[in-house]
C-alpha cells in the first residue's frame, strides 16, 4: 500500500463525517486507467474532499506557494500534488500532469486556476483540455455543490458527470501538441457541461 492509499484511508471516514460530504455519481470514476478529474473550486479543502472517496492513486495539481515550507512540502508530494507556477507556464508541471496520465493514474485538476469567492464558474484556463487531447483522455466533470460554504458539518455534495471521451472532447483530433483553436473548443465543451452540473441542484441527503 502507497502512502498515498494510507493516509487517506486513514482520514477519509473522519473527513467526510467532519464536513457532511456525501459523493454523487462516483460511479463515473472509471476503476482503472487514464482520467482527468477537472473540478470546481471554492475553498483549500477541495482536493482533500475528493481524495477522500477516491479509490485509486492520483495526481493533483497545487499551488507553489504551498511546497515553500519544506515539511509541509513534503508531505503534499507524499499524498499525490505537485506544484505548479500559476503566474507563467509551468514547463515541469505540465509533464508531471502528462506523465501521470501516460502511467494510467487519475488527474485532478481544478480548471479555474484559482478559488472562486462566489461560489460562480470563473473562466477556465486550458490546462484540462490539454492534459486529456494530448494523452487521449476522458475527463471526469465535477461540481462541488455547497450551498452554505465549505465548513465543518456544512452539508456539500461533490456531483461525478458522466465521462467525456476524447472524441467528444475534441472531435477533430486527438494530438500530442493540440493547437490553441483546438484547446479553446476542448474547453468550452468542458466547460458547458460544468455549467449544466453546477446549475442543478443537489440534495445533501443523496
Amino acid at each position: 500500500m502507497t502512502f498515498q492509499r494510507f493516509a487517506i484511508g486513514l482520514l477519509g471516514g473522519l473527513g467526510k463525517w467532519l464536513f457532511s460530504v456525501k459523493y454523487v455519481g462516483v460511479e463515473n470514476i472509471p476503476k482503472q486507467g487514464a482520467v482527468v478529474i477537472a473540478s470546481n473550486h471554492i475553498n483549500g479543502w477541495d482536493p482533500l474532499l475528493h481524495a477522500f472517496n477516491f479509490k485509486r492513486e492520483f495526481r493533483v495539481m497545487a499551488k507553489k506557494e504551498l511546497f515553500r515550507f519544506k515539511p509541509f512540502g513534503w508531505l503534499l508530494r507524499k499524498i499525490g500534488a505537485f506544484p505548479v507556477e500559476r503566474s507563467r507556464g509551468d514547463r515541469g508541471a505540465v509533464v508531471a500532469a502528462k506523465n501521470a496520465l501516460e502511467s494510467g493514474k487519475m488527474l485532478l485538476i481544478f480548471p479555474e486556476g484559482t478559488r472562486s469567492k462566489t461560489g460562480k464558474l470563473l473562466p477556465f484556463k486550458s490546462g484540462a483540455a490539454l492534459f486529456a487531447v494530448s494523452t487521449g483522455s476522458p475527463i471526469v466533470p465535477a461540481i462541488i455543490h455547497a450551498p452554505k460554504g465549505i465548513g465543518l458539518f456544512h452539508p456539500t455534495v461533490i456531483e461525478y458527470g458522466a465521462p467525456i471521451s476524447p472524441a467528444e472532447l475534441s472531435p477533430d483530433a486527438v494530438c500530442a501538441s493540440p493547437t490553441g483553436v483546438m484547446l479553446k473548443a476542448a474547453t468550452g465543451r468542458l466547460r458547458d457541461r460544468m455549467e449544466q452540473m453546477h446549475g442543478r441542484e443537489v440534495s445533501a441527503n443523496a
